[in-house]
C-alpha cells in the first residue's frame, strides 16, 4: 500500500540537491517537489554555513520509504533531512486554496474587530483634580566640606619637610 510522505532535505549546494532528487526519483514517485532555496544557518553543520533546502511530496511503499531514508543517511550531499507521513496529495493545490482563501478571512476578521469596536466602545469620564496641598519641606543648609587633594607633588613636599626636620634633631 501506497502512502504519502513529504521530505525537506538540506543539500550542500544547488547541483547535490538535483542529485539528491533523481536519487529519491529512482526509487520512489515524486508527486511535487519545490527548491525552496539557500539559507544561512544559525550554527555550521558538517561544517557548512549554507544548505540548500529541498521540499518533496511524494508517493512510497513503506519498503520504498525506509530505502530512502537509507540512502539519504548515507549520502555526503545531504546535510540533514526530516520525513512526515503526509495527507495532502498536491502541495501546489493546497497553496492554492490558501491563497484564495484568505481575502475571505480577512473579510470576516474585520467585520468581527468592527462590532467588536463598536460593543466595546469606553466611556471617558473626567475627574477634576482635587485641592493640591503645598507641602514645604524645611531642610537645613549644610556647608560643603573642604576636601583636600592630595597629589604626588604635595606628597613629596610634606615628606621632604618630615625628613628635613628629622635630620636636624
Amino acid at each position: 500500500m501506497e502512502k504519502k510522505y513529504e521530505i525537506v532535505v538540506v543539500a550542500i549546494n544547488e547541483e547535490e540537491s538535483k542529485n539528491l532528487v533523481s536519487l529519491i526519483e529512482k526509487n520512489v514517485k515524486i508527486v511535487d517537489q519545490t527548491f525552496v532555496g539557500q539559507r544561512v544557518f544559525a550554527y555550521p553543520i558538517k561544517k557548512n554555513e549554507t544548505g540548500f533546502y529541498i521540499h518533496l511530496l511524494i508517493s512510497a511503499k513503506v519498503d520504498d520509504y525506509n530505502l530512502i531514508k537509507k540512502e539519504l543517511d548515507d549520502s555526503d550531499a545531504c546535510l540533514r533531512y526530516l520525513t512526515f507521513s503526509s495527507k495532502r496529495n498536491d502541495l501546489k493545490k493546497d497553496k492554492e486554496k490558501e491563497r484564495t482563501r484568505k481575502p475571505e478571512m480577512i473579510e470576516k476578521a474585520s467585520k468581527e474587530i468592527k462590532k467588536i469596536d463598536e460593543i466595546e466602545k469606553p466611556k471617558v469620564i473626567e475627574k477634576k483634580p482635587d485641592k493640591v496641598k503645598v507641602v514645604k519641606k524645611i531642610t537645613k543648609a549644610t556647608k560643603p566640606k573642604k576636601v583636600e587633594k592630595i597629589t604626588e607633588k604635595v606628597k613629596i613636599s610634606e615628606l621632604d619637610k618630615k625628613l628635613k626636620k628629622l635630620l636636624e634633631e
